[in-house]
């Protein structure tokens, strides 16, 4: 304890005496505490800034910055057609990376103004901004009637994202190793390892445990949109012709035409086709990946399914988030029910 103590005081005077910077060291370890992702997104934001701002004749300090500049960045991301949900992300990287320096109470308070109007003008006063449209049990049944056989993959992926209620990321990054089939209370049921999760940024992973639609361990169930035997069969497939590997690090989604993992472009492009193929909406121009996600959300609250089981299973960390961004809408369709309740003084719905 002493000995620590002592290392402690004579530690900055050492690290003088040795050349390092001290300050260096401890920006690294702010930055480490970042995702990759919202790193790469900080880091945009400041280089977007800094050629708004100055142009060519950039400092080589970017910092400090007044509530004016920050301002003149979203006016200007504004005119130029970028969506509020972009312009809102790169305000608030630049001022993340603020290196020390805050801005006064009346340039946060103006700033915040600024923000709320760039929402206004951009999607238009009470809108809000644009999300993946969810999918029915129905259209997902269609979709898997009417992919292509060549596209097993997309499929997959696309049950592995509704009822593992998987990001696109975490299904992509799946390995074979990574899946585990088992039996629990007499059904089927697989054991997914997640590493690669948007929140969870200390890299422990979680294991996403999914069971047969119909609960049963006959293989297959007969059921289109069981995941477990599905999942199943792809894989005993996959390891018959050679497409899947049981090697380290396998990737379990594979694009068949380049035998390497599937790619986040291929995927969306596959699921965009599929929905749109499947569906008879006109107009889809928002569905994508994360209209799978929403659907598996939208789906367990239809069926009753209690709000923290369903928090832990989606990993949302906020019940905020998975109310605020997945479930908005979901309540429309119980609506006509109302007047009956409202009548009646009973209501036979959620």
């Amino acid at each position: 304890m002493a000995e620590r103590r002592q290392r402690a005081r004579d530690f900055l005077r050492q690290a003088a005496d040795a050349g390092v910077d001290i300050r260096d060291e401890v920006a690294v370890m702010v930055e480490g505490a970042l995702a990759d992702s919202s790193r790469r997104t900080y880091s945009s934001a400041e280089n977007l800034f800094r050629d708004i701002i100055w142009g060519d004749n950039a400092p080589a300090d970017t910092y400090p910055i007044s509530g004016e500049m920050l301002m003149v960045f979203a006016y200007v991301m504004m005119r130029v057609n970028y969506k509020a949900s972009a312009i809102k992300t790169y305000v608030a990287g630049v001022c993340c990376l603020e290196h020390g320096y805050r801005l006064s109470r009346i340039e946060e308070d103006h700033l915040k103004r600024v923000l709320k109007t760039v929402g206004k003008r951009t999607t238009g006063e009470g809108q809000t901004v644009n999300r993946m449209e969810p999918i029915t049990v129905d259209e997902a049944r269609e979709c898997m009637r009417n992919a292509a056989p060549g596209s097993r993959e997309i499929k997959m992926g696309m049950l592995l994202s509704l009822f593992a209620v998987l990001r696109a990321g975490e299904g992509l990054a799946l390995n074979t190793k990574d899946v585990v089939f088992d039996t629990q209370d007499g059904m089927d049921i697989v054991r997914l390892t997640i590493k690669e999760g948007k929140c969870d940024q200390y890299g422990q992973g979680v294991v996403v445990k999914v069971g047969c639609t119909r609960q049963a361990k006959n293989r297959p169930c007969g059921e289109i949109l069981c995941l477990v035997h599905q999942l199943y069969q792809y894989m005993y497939d996959g390891y018959r012709t050679g497409v899947l590997s049981t090697r380290q690090g396998a990737p379990l989604l594979v694009d068949p035409r380049t035998r390497l993992r599937l790619s986040y472009a291929t995927f969306s492009e596959g699921i965009r086709g599929l929905i749109t193929a499947s569906t008879n909406r006109v107009g889809w121009t928002d569905v994508g990946t994360h209209s799978l996600r929403r659907s598996g959300a939208w789906w367990m609250w239809l069926a009753r399914i209690p709000r923290i089981n369903r928090l832990e299973f989606g990993r949302w960390a906020l019940d905020t988030t998975l109310e605020k961004f997945y479930l908005t809408g979901v309540t429309h369709t119980q609506s006509h029910k109302y007047a009956r309740a409202m009548v009646q003084g009973t209501y036979d719905g959620l």
